[in-house]
């Protein structure tokens, strides 16, 4: 089935309209969301692909880039439009429909500045060249052409660079600045010599050829094209086939040009001898019989001279080639003179000129003025003519060289300024940057700062409690001494006085044992005089005992007792104390000491403050190897959820996490409060926040 619509053209192209109408018919279907717009950039590409397709005819090209264009959306994202325009350009301008490229082409030179993709704009700035260049405005298409190199070689795309180099260098060898082209094509070189593009090196030694070919430098010529030859050669087969005939019709010319006629006929002959050149490629076929024929004729050869030059001439006028006919007009002026055919001869010379004046082909008009000149009645109008036009191109020649010098220097200069502003937008970048990059190492510092202050300030309240406790300590070791004092006294007034009394009274009595008379009586009685007085030295022991004894709860819990005694007198609480007797609360670390008696003075101050309650009840007891404090109220209540955790709550909070405790509050309305406070009982320094001096800062580390 492929096989078949490959063979026959026409069912091809009607597959490609079937699908236009398909997609066409798509087209005006509306989806909503992104499926739609993926679909319709499937349909622009698929419509793209349409319109550049070669094998397609002209009019169904068109109507496919048209709606590739229609349907370019407006939301769609700019580097994908600009892909899009990028192709439709180049698309348009092979095209020939000059209003769609300069539309489409100023899209994309508009997107490509908006978006700073110097690529896109070295492309749009191509595509424009060749058009100026089809439209034969040299400086036009010499201006963009090396806009569009200049910003290759800023992105370093050799290859690019170097065939628009080439390509400039066309441009001035067709406004015959042949000098500076030729200059332009070494740049050329230079450049696409290293990186082997042997397809551009064979046409700019080509180029030369000819060049130098003007400038009637011929052995250079000839060198210039031997040199092109060489790179023919490298070529693959299809592209050395492509520019083979054009080397040897150059060669043909250059010969043809010394008035080497029998050595230019072989180069013509091989140039003429492609199959199909006559169908494929009607203009070159002509041109080149052209040369053939005359070259024969100027040779000596007359046959089919004629017949070839008609032939030449038939050709350039079905296909419309005003510079073919220009040259074959000339060349069958220059048979009819050479056979003495005057009138004939000035006939064609005249229509050369005519053809000549049509195509812009200035190099044919003089020739075809000088001829004139020779043969026609009014000799003298045609010489002055010829002189005239020769003096006005030379000058039309050095402004023409100098407009491609200064549009070099101005587009350098518009390059260099754009430079420089880059620069400038860098530097103004940068130095925003730096400030940025100041004001955030600014207040890293000064956060950096205010946490070191923090930790300076918790590492004093550290210090602080820590002193706080030294002090309770050296109280406890005061109360400890005077306690072993008091116990010692107390131990020799009970071993020297009661104790020594007692051993008396008992060896007294051991020695009365049998004895019943008076004196052992007497005795008896005062033995048991002396017990009574032990018995009031003992009771004045334990009423002192009582007055000033060690109590076993002297610091903790006389602290707290000391805090309920001071809240009851100065708010009117009743406090109901209940304490765990047997647990030694003063052999608790300090630490938690201190923050205990802290959360309760905290927690009954709320009382006092916010419950108006009339009872407080605060337990503390050993709960499952756990301290457990409980704090109770007959308060107003409140709801948990909607309480304000002020700076009260805050340091109750930060108290128990110090001590690695958990905490609790139970309320509700009309019911009071209930805070629990839960911690591991440890009579060891909790696993503690310390603060370490590391490179010169104060860093919080844990304890392990």
């Amino acid at each position: 089935m492929l096989e078949a619509i490959e063979k026959h053209p026409f069912l091809k192209i009607g597959v490609y309209l079937l699908i236009l109408g398909i997609i066409a018919c798509g087209g005006n279907s509306t989806n909503n969301g992104d499926q739609n717009s993926n679909q319709v950039a499937d349909s622009v590409t698929l419509w793209l692909e349409y319109g550049k397709n070669p094998d397609l005819p002209s009019d169904s090209r068109q109507r496919f880039l048209n709606k590739a264009t229609e349907n370019i959306s407006e939301n769609a994202p700019d580097t994908l439009k600009i892909n899009y325009y990028s192709q439709l350009s180049l698309a348009y301008l092979r095209l020939g429909d000059s209003l769609r490229f300069r539309e489409n082409n100023r899209e994309l030179q508009n997107l490509a500045q908006a978006l700073e993709d110097k690529r896109e704009l070295a492309n749009s700035n191509w595509d424009l060249a060749n058009f100026f260049s089809s439209k034969s405005l040299r400086d036009s298409a010499f201006y963009y052409y090396y806009s569009a190199h200049s910003l290759y070689k800023e992105l370093g795309n050799l290859k690019y660079s170097g065939r628009l180099l080439y390509n400039m260098a066309t441009e001035q060898q067709k406004a015959r600045a042949y000098v500076e082209s030729e200059k332009t094509t070494f740049e050329a070189i230079e450049i696409l010599e290293p990186i082997k593009d042997t397809t551009h090196l064979f046409l700019c030694y080509n180029n030369l050829g000819s060049i130098t070919k003007e400038l009637k430098e011929y052995d250079r010529s000839l060198g210039f094209f031997k040199k092109a030859e060489e790179y023919l050669n490298l070529m693959d087969e299809n592209d050395r086939i492509r520019y083979k005939r054009s080397l040897e019709n150059n060669l043909g010319n250059l010969y043809k040009e010394q008035g080497k006629w029998q050595e230019a006929i072989p180069y013509f002959e091989a140039a003429l001898d492609y199959e199909g050149l006559e169908t494929k490629r009607p203009r070159a076929y002509a041109q080149t019989l052209n040369n053939l024929a005359i070259s024969r004729f100027l040779s000596g050869d007359t046959i089919n001279v004629l017949a070839d030059l008609s032939k030449a001439y038939r050709i350039n006028l079905l296909e419309n080639n005003n510079q073919g006919l220009s040259t074959t007009s000339f060349n069958l002026a220059t048979y009819y003179n050479k056979l003495g055919r005057t009138e004939e001869a000035i006939f064609h010379a005249q229509n050369a000129l005519e053809q000549a004046e049509l195509s812009s082909n200035y190099k044919r008009k003089l020739e075809s003025l000088k001829l004139l000149g020779s043969i026609a009645p009014d000799k003298d109008q045609y010489f002055n003519e010829y002189v005239s036009l020769s003096e006005r191109l030379q000058s039309e020649e050095r402004q023409i060289r100098d407009k491609f010098a200064r549009i070099e220097r101005e587009t350098d200069e518009a390059l260099a300024a754009a430079a420089t502003l880059a620069k400038e937008r860098q530097l103004i970048l940068g130095i925003a940057l730096g400030l940025i990059l100041l004001a955030i190492a600014g207040l890293i510092i000064i956060t950096q700062r205010i946490r070191v202050q923090r930790l300076r300030f918790e590492q004093e309240q550290q210090e602080a409690n820590q002193e706080i406790f030294n002090l309770m300590l050296s109280q406890k070791q005061k109360v400890e001494e005077g306690k072993q004092s008091e116990q010692k006294r107390i131990s020799e007034e009970l071993h020297d006085g009661v104790l020594g009394a007692l051993n008396g009274i008992r060896m007294v009595l051991l020695g009365l044992n049998g004895k019943s008379d008076d004196n052992a009586m007497a005795m008896r009685s005062d033995a048991i005089d002396k017990l009574k007085d032990v018995q009031e030295e003992i009771r004045a022991i334990s009423h002192e005992l009582n007055d000033a004894a060690y109590q076993k709860f002297n610091n903790f819990i006389a602290s707290i007792q000391d805090l309920i005694r001071e809240t009851e007198a100065s708010s009117g609480l009743s406090i109901e104390l209940n304490y765990d007797e047997d647990l030694e609360w003063d052999g608790l670390n300090g630490e938690i000491k201190i923050n205990l008696y802290r959360i309760v003075q905290e927690s009954i101050q709320n009382v006092v403050k916010h419950a108006h309650a009339s009872k407080v009840k605060l337990d503390l007891i050993l709960w499952d190897n756990m301290l457990k404090i409980t704090i109770s109220d007959d308060g107003r209540g409140f709801n948990t959820r909607k309480m304000k955790k002020g700076i009260g709550h805050r340091n109750i909070k930060s108290r128990v996490e110090k001590i690695n405790g958990s905490w609790n509050i139970e309320s509700s309305i009309g019911k009071g409060a209930h805070i629990t406070v839960i911690l591991p009982y440890d009579t060891e320094a909790p696993q503690a926040n310390m603060l370490v001096n590391v490179e010169g800062e104060l860093q919080q580390i844990k304890k392990d």
